[in-house]
């Protein structure tokens, strides 16, 4: 423990203490934001720091863009399977999940077709790589062709 208290006596010499221990701005510290939005271009994404937000993990991820993109009692589709997690954010949320059948590679186009249409749903949570809980990956020609009839929805 005193190593701990001598590393941490050390660091808050080098660094501005106050900043360390200051309340953190929602979004995340800006620099974070800046190196993201450099990495992201460095892939090919141009996304401005101001754009994105420094979450604390995929669940906090998840309950942020429930609450901006849904209001309780908002229907989102998902697959018939789904991450256990989106069911507890919704649920704690008042959000409706409605399944959509899938395949071995993911959601089905025509289910996904007349999922939109009858629930009049507006958000659409996926996972299209490593798929929880069945670890499947949807193969590049069935997220083209996938994606591209949920756009039209």
């Amino acid at each position: 423990m005193a190593g701990a208290h001598a590393l941490l006596g050390t660091q808050l010499r080098v660094e501005d203490a106050a900043r360390l221990l200051a309340t953190q701005v929602d979004a995340g510290h800006v620099a974070h934001r800046a190196a993201a939005a450099r990495w992201l271009d460095s892939r090919g994404v141009t996304a401005m720091a101001d754009h994105l937000v420094v979450t604390c993990g995929a669940q906090h991820g998840l309950l942020l863009a429930l609450g901006a993109l849904t209001r309780p009692g908002d229907i989102v589709l998902t697959e018939e399977l789904t991450y256990y997690g989106l069911k507890s954010a919704a649920a704690m949320m008042g959000r409706s999940l409605v399944g959509v059948r899938m395949d071995a590679e993911g959601l089905l186009p025509e289910a996904l077709d007349m999922a939109c249409q009858r629930s009049g749903a507006k958000v659409l949570f996926c996972c299209p790589t490593l798929h929880n809980p069945t670890t499947a990956a949807m193969s590049a020609g069935a997220r083209s062709s996938r994606s591209a009839g949920a756009a039209i929805s």
